[in-house]
């Protein structure tokens, strides 16, 4: 069974398991329809684990909002599992000069309504990705580089940009392209289905926020292979039992992020398909380290302070050193994750695995800090797998060391929002990884310019560092600048990495995963098959 955090907001794992029936029977009989078993077979059902917060597809760079519109919106460029780009609106990208880039659009390709697909679109989505206001985490930061866009023809855009940007195809494999006549669009359009219009394989029929379910329909006219399903049905369950026993029950048909506590029991059992693809997120603790006097820390005893602790290297470096990274991804993750404690690739720098509390202690001595203090961690509701574990493991390794760790689960968006604005003083996150890469995530962390810089960490030799490193073909002199990157993350530890998640999925038996593209919709990923699997692949366990 799955171990239920002792401070989880709702009923599940506070009143027993009669009470959990009774949770899942009123749940499921809300879903009406959703949930029905008459359904036919070329509907898929899908259960996802964390909030949807927009249909809007500029709004924020928020991985539940991005899975649900990569249905509706096809990009340029994707992404295989291993991170080699592929075509998709694109059939073709070169750079005819270090500050241009040509892209060649498919003739074919078109958008729900049957406008034909133009360079303009492409233009319109740029321009309209760069000035969504209020996003918490910007598409327009992915995108700041270009200079300006010119249409060579009906078919063919060239993008200017201000320095050389070898990486512009990837960073453009994020972009959703819609049509020009959606740019002045607003988010409340989207999420009112007053906007539409998509260029991918689904086409959005409903969308309820406040019950977390969507429903899609095939396209018609989509210019890819035909969808593999007539109906998709999206339904958000935060809660991990109740997500693992409406599979069971047989009115979900796959889900995501299954607890991996459950794994070893689905995947005996020949009803249910388990598959794990490899790490896709990196999770790790982002201090606050711009403030003098930072809201959320007390000194023991709960007495206020006009001090914060976060602000010394030689308290985030005790908080690294205290942490059990070993343990805690066999014990909260059942070994589903790579444990490390550095952002760049374990190729670049050896991962220290195991804690060193003694040392710890004592860089909290030289701090002033040997009393130790209580410091608020701030956490996006049900947003990562086992979180509330893992938050419980971390406080209880810290505990050791003298620090109090008081765990602060926030609605996403009113999270996000004020992670942006910088109001906590630490945080548990997660960001994407992309493994073609040694340097990423550090570049999107550590830049002082980074919006997904959440810590306020400012480092100008970093900052020339990090340039010159992404500019550099020579695998060697990349090798030494990434050494010396990682000299100053030992030395600063201005974020404190935990582990690489794997991802975990289960199905009912009769369907398969796909899993060889990393980007593109779930459903096309998903497909019937007779014969089912019943082993955890891909990572090993």
């Amino acid at each position: 069974m799955t171990q239920q955090p002792e401070n989880l907001r709702n009923t599940i794992g506070k009143k027993g398991a009669i009470l959990a029936v009774m949770v899942l029977v009123l749940v499921l009989a809300s879903h009406g329809v959703a949930y029905a078993r008459n359904l036919s077979e070329k509907t898929l059902r899908i259960a996802l684990a964390s909030e949807i917060i927009s249909a809007d597809p500029h709004r924020h760079v928020y991985m539940p909002d991005i899975l649900l519109l990569s249905h509706i919106y096809d990009t340029l460029i994707i992404r295989d599992q291993d991170g080699r780009l592929a075509p998709s609106l694109a059939v073709k990208w070169t750079q005819p000069t270090p500050n241009t880039w040509d892209f060649t659009l498919r003739k074919d390709a078109g958008f729900h309504d049957g406008a034909p697909l133009r360079a303009q679109d492409v233009v319109s989505s740029i321009q309209r990705a760069r000035s969504v206001r209020d996003s918490p985490v910007s598409f327009g930061d992915y995108l700041s580089a270009i200079a300006r866009t010119e249409i060579l023809s009906p078919h063919v855009l060239r993008i200017h940009t201000t320095d050389p940007i070898p990486d512009l195809p990837y960073r453009l494999s994020i972009l959703k392209i819609i049509p020009t006549k959606a740019v002045m669009a607003s988010r409340a359009d989207f999420d009112q289905l007053l906007q539409k219009t998509g260029s991918g394989p689904y086409r959005l029929q409903k969308f309820d926020r406040q019950k977390q379910e969507v429903i899609l329909r095939a396209s018609s006219n989509y210019h890819g292979p035909p969808p593999q399903w007539d109906t998709v049905i999206l339904r958000v369950i935060p809660d991990d039992a109740l997500r693992v026993t409406a599979l069971i029950a047989g009115h979900i048909d796959i889900i995501e992020q299954l607890p991996p506590a459950d794994a070893s029991r689905l995947v005996r059992n020949p009803a249910y398909t388990v598959t794990s693809l490899k790490p896709d997120q990196l999770l790790f603790l982002a201090p606050d380290t711009r403030k003098r006097h930072s809201p959320f820390v007390l000194k023991t005893g709960n007495r206020s302070t006009n001090k914060n602790p976060m602000h010394d290297p030689r308290v985030r470096r005790a908080i690294s050193l205290a942490i059990d990274r070993q343990a805690l991804t066999e014990d909260s993750l059942c070994g589903f994750a790579e444990p490390t404690d550095s952002p760049l690739s374990s190729s670049v720098h050896p991962t220290h695995l195991r804690s060193e509390p003694e040392q710890a202690r004592e860089l909290l001595r030289e701090a002033g800090w040997e009393g130790g203090f209580t410091v608020s961690l701030h956490m996006p509701e049900d947003r990562y797998v086992s979180a509330l574990e893992i938050a419980n493991t971390v406080a209880l390794q810290l505990s050791r060391i003298g620090v109090t760790v008081v765990i602060e689960p926030v609605e996403p968006e009113l999270f996000y929002r004020s992670a942006g604005n910088g109001d906590y003083s630490l945080m548990l996150l997660g960001i994407a990884l992309d493994m073609r890469t040694p340097m990423h995530p550090a570049s999107s962390l550590l830049g002082s310019t980074q919006k997904m810089n959440r810590t306020g960490w400012q480092n100008p030799r970093m900052d020339r560092l990090l340039a010159a490193a992404a500019e550099m073909e020579n695998a060697g002199e990349k090798s030494t600048r990434l050494a010396e990157i990682q000299v100053i993350l030992d030395t600063e530890a201005p974020v404190i990495p935990l582990y690489r998640q794997i991802p975990l999925y289960a199905m009912r038996a009769h369907l398969t995963m796909n899993n060889t593209q990393r980007e593109g919709n779930l459903a096309d990923k998903i497909t019937p098959s007779p014969l089912g699997s019943r082993t955890v692949s891909d990572a090993g366990h």
